[in-house]
């Protein structure tokens, strides 16, 4: 058969219903579609988990070590592989409010690089930091003044502190961006993906002395969300990883369902004098067309469904839901080029008899 006769074919079979083409192609749609989506939505479920443990501060640990934290080793830690951002602090005097005299704020001395850390918005070149809600209280605005004791202080920035479980101490404290070589107290080192390195990490930049009794605390800001999270881990091992390989055995399915149903037609075909190869070259572009179909289904509803599920990359979660779908299309042409070999001419009235 020359490949015109073939096509010509192909059109008729598709146009006249005989392929089912279009339930076919719906099938594989729908439901590789509602698979990928399935995962999709999983997918987006962690990215919102992951997002809730970084914005609570989960990812910030620390080490505590009264006199002996370097400040320059610990701001050296942001930029690192796994450390994004790492500050030192140290308490200080407390500061003592003009208008509030009998209620003094908390006071820590904390490098520059802390805003990363705490996330500090647009701070001013000099002044101190506060929460929002110690701003508000206060009723100070960014770039407003604070009378004390020791004099005025410019408010340079704030930064969100909510109660969520996180160290509550700088709620509602006064922090003095501060650069001196003086040994701190705290190193804080916001670190994701959280790995047991970044402890090691945090340990080094204790300046360790041979007749300090001090003690070295490694810890969390908050730990209410649990001491680590393995994003990659969780990623892995979630239930709706297998939806790639369910749209595979769909795919298989469907391809061998299509052609094993029509095996009375194809074998009274061979037995008129088709070829095999026009026969499977047939088959073949049929599930193409309808697989395609399929998955330009799928793929429209996926597109509508990671929009809409929020998630934070929306292109790379689409990247790795789509290809349940493509792989589906691929072994439903397998699994139809595997039916149409089955088929044997010498079966014509097995087949007839079955049907």
């Amino acid at each position: 058969m020359r490949l015109s006769t073939i096509l010509s074919e192909v059109a008729r079979n598709l146009a006249t219903g005989t392929t089912r083409a279009v339930g076919l192609a719906l099938a594989l749609g729908v439901a590789a579609g509602a698979l990928a989506a399935l995962d999709a939505s999983t997918i987006v479920g962690m990215e919102h988990d992951a997002a809730r443990y970084r914005s609570a501060a989960a990812d910030v640990r620390t080490v505590s070590a009264p006199g002996l934290v370097d400040p320059q080793a610990c701001d050296a830690l942001g930029g690192s592989t796994s450390v994004q951002d790492a500050g030192a602090l140290v308490p200080t005097t407390p500061v003592v409010p003009s208008a509030t005299p009998a209620s003094p704020l908390q006071s820590f001395a904390v490098t520059p690089s802390l805003a990363g850390v705490l996330a500090v918005r647009s701070p001013l070149p000099e002044g101190v930091w506060m929460s929002d809600q110690l701003a508000e209280r206060l009723g100070l605005a960014r770039g407003a003044t604070l009378e004390t004791h020791d004099g005025p202080l410019v408010l340079a920035g704030t930064f969100a502190w909510p109660d969520d479980g996180r160290d509550g101490r700088l709620g509602f404290a006064v922090l003095r961006p501060t650069v001196t070589n003086a040994r701190f107290e705290e190193c804080w080192a916001a670190a994701w993906p959280t790995t047991p390195a970044v402890e090691d990490l945090l340990r080094g930049v204790v300046d360790v002395q041979p007749q300090s009794t001090e003690a070295i605390t490694v810890g969390q800001v908050n730990r209410s969300l649990g001491a680590a999270y393995d994003a990659h881990a969780t990623y892995v091992a979630r239930p709706t990883r297998y939806a790639v390989a369910a749209c595979a055995v769909l795919g298989l399915v469907l391809g061998y369902a299509s052609v094993r149903r029509r095996r009375l037609e194809h074998a009274g075909a061979l037995h008129a004098g088709q070829s095999r190869s026009a026969q499977l070259a047939t088959s073949s572009l049929e599930t193409v067309v309808w697989a395609a179909v399929g998955t330009a289904v799928s793929v429209v509803g996926l597109r509508v469904v990671v929009a809409r599920v929020g998630a934070m990359d929306p292109t790379a979660v689409f990247d790795v839901v789509v290809r349940g779908p493509v792989l589906g299309a691929l072994c439903a042409v397998v699994g139809a080029t595997v039916a149409a070999c089955l088929v044997r001419e010498q079966h014509l009235f097995r087949y007839f008899k079955d049907r």
